[in-house]
């Protein structure tokens, strides 16, 4: 005799409760079904994925095309932001990572560009200006804080550390 807490016989046993008029209101599907219910749902999906591009490509359009010189800077940019958080890290940039140590120095004139044409881009777009002084001084607080006090004409002796 089994006290109130054993375990039943089969402790992992599923009861299963049936209805008999539920059974007998669900209609029995024919063979081959479930292969049209796949395929069914691939077009279904096929055809959303399809709207959801073009739906992007249409959110895209208003936006002028940014052209590529040969130069490898972005044309139609104007030469500072306008704001001047953003002005004075782009202005500090190269001098602060070189002496943060925080790129390998062959690697900051390319980052650099990188920054410089997101943040003149962000700063022709009205839907992100608004918040672009901001990011700009939330970047300038990380690079202060990665210099551990360094002046920014501070020039490591070691190598590069090669972490961002």
């Amino acid at each position: 005799m089994g006290t109130p807490f054993s375990r039943p016989a089969k402790p992992y046993a599923l009861r299963t409760i049936t209805c008999p008029s539920f059974h007998s209101a669900v209609p029995a599907q024919p063979r081959g079904s479930s292969k049209k219910k796949k395929m069914m749902t691939a077009a279904s999906r096929l055809t959303m994925l399809s709207a959801i591009g073009s739906l992007l490509l249409a959110g895209c359009a208003h936006e002028p095309a940014a052209r590529s010189t040969g130069s490898g800077t972005v044309g139609s940019l104007p030469d500072h932001t306008g704001i001047a958080a953003c002005d004075d890290y782009l202005s500090s940039y190269l001098g602060c990572h070189r002496a943060a140590d925080i790129f390998p120095p062959d690697q900051l004139p390319a980052r650099y560009q990188t920054m410089r044409t997101s943040l003149l881009r962000d700063s022709r777009n009205p839907a992100t200006r608004p918040q672009l002084a901001a990011r700009c001084n939330s970047l300038a607080a990380q690079l202060r804080q990665s210099l551990h006090g360094k002046s920014c004409d501070f020039v490591p002796t070691a190598s590069a550390s090669g972490t961002p």
